[in-house]
């Protein structure tokens, strides 16, 4: 069980290093999987002499990221020193967090750090979540624009997630569904054929009595 969960969380840190090989000329990668206190991966942005760094962790779980795997990411930002902190699920949902994205902000050692939790496996909103995270660090230290807006786009996304979540499960409820019922009919129908059978075979057992014994009537 051991090995197979690293040959998925693997496979996550792969798919996840090749999305991010599609940002920006002045966003870098680096593979931190292999050290201690260092989550999955560091991102790097420059931009006129200004760098910043994101930590992030990625999850490829089948169920519900536990707490103690959040708190694990709060350690590894704490012992370095970040401008934000990405924590992605590809396919489950984070304790204690309803939405699909999510920034908030966590005072730590070395100051206050947005935090973003983002459940998707969507190349183009991953990049985009990326992107976000810079442009909401630049916020905090110009405090020039609004971010407001920005969460409103935040929310629609949560929105249009959730409701695509509740189609998908709707789906699978039907395919459910209609399986089931396609079984009992098929039940069904080999009951009736195989009475039919049955029937036919009484009956011609029937006749074949009938005209035996007229037969034997006939008989001089």
């Amino acid at each position: 069980k051991s090995e197979k969960s690293s040959v998925i969380g693997k496979a996550g840190e792969t798919l996840f290093l090749e999305i991010c090989n599609k940002l920006p000329v002045n966003y870098s990668i680096s593979d931190t999987s292999k050290q201690g206190k260092k989550g999955d991966f560091i991102i790097t942005y420059t931009n006129e002499g200004n760098i910043k760094k994101i930590l992030v962790d990625v999850k490829n779980y089948s169920s519900t990221i536990p707490t103690k795997e959040m708190d694990k990411f709060m350690e590894d930002l704490n012992y370095g020193i970040y401008d934000a902190g990405l924590l992605l699920s590809y396919n489950t949902k984070f304790t204690g967090i309803a939405e699909h994205i999510k920034i908030e902000d966590k005072m730590l050692a070395n100051g206050k750090v947005p935090i973003m939790f983002l459940v998707s496996k969507d190349e183009t909103l991953i990049l985009s979540a990326i992107q976000l995270i810079i442009n909401k660090i630049n916020i905090q230290e110009t405090k020039i624009i609004d971010f407001s807006y920005l969460e409103c786009i935040m929310n629609t996304i949560n929105d249009n997630l959730s409701n695509s979540s509740d189609v998908r499960r709707l789906l699978s409820d039907l395919q459910i569904s209609i399986i089931t019922n396609m079984q009992k009919c098929q039940e069904k129908l080999l009951t009736q054929e195989y009475r039919i059978k049955r029937s036919i075979n009484e009956m011609s057992e029937c006749v074949s009595k009938m005209m035996i014994e007229n037969a034997m009537k006939y008989t001089p």
